[in-house]
């Protein structure tokens, strides 16, 4: 289910309870495609495996914040908090470790930090903070291991951001066909993003698509999003 958005998610899981899938026509036709093939997936199951699915649906709208929040970048996070009202926001990073918030701080720009410090404390229902934990956090691809990700692609998940980055600019200069010496990347930068991409693309196109935004979320979240941004065909490398 981690690749679908928490919308999709929900309507997945409203369209499997309801037999129904005229709640299709609620979504924009991406998001509809996406959810109609999750469907499918789901009805072809068999039950015992439909309904450990279905737990797992459940649980990840549930959760009180995505599994393995704290290995993924925090200017992630601090991007997706960023438009919030102030109470929302430090109601939110509240739940999260104390290191965590530390950090997400610190991906703050401006007088953010400060601003979410000093934000009065709201106590909303249970079911509204996980509306709210959904609408936002649920936004984040879950960091759990994946099967059939490729041993060198789960090696990279494993590395700290600050080390994964450097080890990317590596492949980038790789495919560049230069050195250290002549190109210079210190560590992955925007340019480099696309290069570090295409030496990635045999890789990606063995394991689940769901694990390129687990590695873009271990990187700050402009190099991530230009990771993503990036085709990943492996044709792209002839």
């Amino acid at each position: 289910m981690s690749p679908l958005g928490v919308l999709e998610r929900s309507f997945l899981l409203c369209i499997l309870r309801m037999g129904d899938d005229r709640a299709l026509a609620a979504l924009s036709t991406p998001e509809r495609a996406r959810v109609d093939a999750a469907v499918a997936a789901q009805r072809a199951l068999a039950r015992p495996e439909r309904a450990v699915a279905m737990a797992g649906l459940l649980q990840s709208l549930g959760a009180p914040l995505p599994a393995g929040l704290d290995r993924i970048h925090p200017s992630w996070i601090a991007e997706i908090l960023a438009d919030e009202p102030a109470e929302v926001a430090a109601l939110l990073l509240a739940e999260a470790p104390a290191a965590l918030q530390g950090a997400i701080f610190a991906s703050m720009a401006g007088p953010r930090a400060s601003e979410l410090r000093s934000a009065p404390r709201i106590a909303p229902s249970a079911d509204v903070r996980g509306w709210l934990r959904r609408r936002t956090l649920g936004q984040l691809v879950p960091m759990t291991p994946l099967a059939g990700t490729p041993a060198e692609l789960a090696v990279l998940l494993t590395l700290p951001s600050a080390e994964l980055a450097e080890t990317l600019a590596a492949r980038a200069r790789a495919v560049a066909g230069m050195d250290g010496a002549t190109y210079s990347i210190a560590p992955l930068d925007a340019m480099s993003a696309g290069l570090a991409a295409r030496a990635l693309a045999p890789l990606f196109a063995k394991g689940p698509r769901e694990v390129r935004s687990q590695l873009a979320q271990r990187l700050p979240v402009a190099l991530g999003r230009g990771l993503l941004a990036q085709p990943f065909d492996v044709d792209l490398l002839t």
